[in-house]
């Protein structure tokens, strides 16, 4: 852990300290979309401390019983097949049930009807998005990476990067309408599961954002 200081970027800490992405997650820090940017520059903007994080990364990594898997020492190979199996065939699959959970908000009447027509429809933009999204990575990028040529691959992560950053910004506007998925006093059981299962999948998104752009961008280059 002593090679953790403020001057590296957030991807490459979260890529060799993964317990990192938890604590930049809690603190609003995109690691995901902004891998490249520097801890200490991203603290400034956000009005954090750079040692406060670096301590809190410190505290809850010595705080594991067996450490988090660091998928930049995996194979390109192994790595994709985890992106496909722990992201992708689920992806659309929730967005489904979160967006048919949104539609039957205004019987619930715990959130404003306006609110709620606003959340479902930008579910379905995201589910499409990532329909689309997800299809280009399976069917062109992923097998041009597996076949040894990610050094030409450059368009191909550069459309990778934009579309990741068009899906993080629907999933502000998600944090936005369900204020940060606050849950509303008086919230029945659909509305609490609802702002719960937005919260978990955004948390899984961003992990999947961070393994494809900040881990296996650059190791297909490399490789390639």
């Amino acid at each position: 852990m002593d090679d953790l200081c403020a001057s590296q970027s957030v991807g490459l800490i979260a890529t060799v300290h993964p317990v990192a992405m938890d604590v930049f997650r809690r603190l609003g820090i995109n690691y995901f979309c902004d891998g490249t940017a520097r801890l200490d520059e991203l603290c400034v903007a956000l009005g954090l401390e750079p040692q406060d994080v670096l301590r809190e990364i410190q505290t809850r990594e010595g705080g594991l019983k067996t450490p988090l898997p660091r998928w930049d020492q995996r194979s390109l190979g192994e790595l994709i097949d985890h992106i496909l199996e722990r992201f992708h065939s689920t992806l659309l699959r929730d967005l489904k049930v979160l967006e048919l959970k949104a539609l039957l908000l205004p019987r619930c009447h715990t959130v404003p009807g306006e609110t709620a027509a606003d959340l479902a429809f930008v579910l379905a933009e995201l589910r499409e998005e990532s329909w689309y999204h997800l299809e280009k990575e399976e069917q062109q990028l992923f097998p041009w990476l597996r076949s040894g040529q990610g050094s030409t691959a450059g368009m191909m992560l550069h459309v990778m990067h934009l579309e990741h950053r068009t899906e993080g910004r629907l999933w502000m506007r998600i944090r936005v309408l369900t204020h940060h998925y606050r849950v509303p006093d008086g919230a029945d059981d659909l509305t609490r599961s609802l702002w719960q299962g937005l919260e978990a999948l955004e948390a899984s998104h961003q992990e999947h954002m961070h393994l494809e752009n900040n881990v296996l961008a650059p190791r297909a280059i490399q490789d390639g």
